[in-house]
């Protein structure tokens, strides 16, 4: 999952600015380091806090122009935003999600919608009984 930055100069500065994310931006004297901090700034801005309702939305496939660079989005946080987004646009509950994938404790799934790192048992079952879950989207 990549999204889309447009890098400026202006003068002794860089400035990213996310094209798909309102407020998420980053500045710093060097393009080099603009681009390393632009990922830590993007994963963080997509890490919300448990029990969020934020709908993020997703990234354009293919953005391509002058000064337009695309970042990666860490894998973890890729799927447990992804889990979220999928939970709430179908009006589940953590519980009910919980409950789908045959976890016992709600702690395990609410692990899922942060920072995780599911099993390839846990994929083969969101991929079995989760319909139309991007996967792809995810690992690309």
């Amino acid at each position: 999952m990549k999204y889309h930055f447009k890098v400026e100069a202006d003068g002794k500065w860089f400035t990213a600015y996310c094209i798909e994310l309102e407020g998420c931006r980053v500045q710093e004297r060097s393009k080099d380091t603009l681009l390393v901090v632009a990922k830590e700034v993007l994963d963080a801005f997509l890490s919300e806090p448990q029990g969020s309702q934020v709908l993020f939305p997703s990234p354009q496939e293919k953005l391509e122009g002058k000064d337009i660079v695309a970042i990666e989005v860490d894998p973890e946080i890729a799927f447990g935003m992804t889990m979220r987004q999928y939970r709430i646009t179908r009006k589940m509950t953590q519980a009910q999600m919980a409950a789908l994938l045959d976890m016992v404790h709600l702690t395990s799934y609410q692990r899922l919608e942060r920072r995780s790192n599911p099993t390839l048992g846990l994929i083969k079952k969101v991929h079995d009984r989760l319909p139309g879950f991007p996967l792809e989207t995810i690992l690309s």
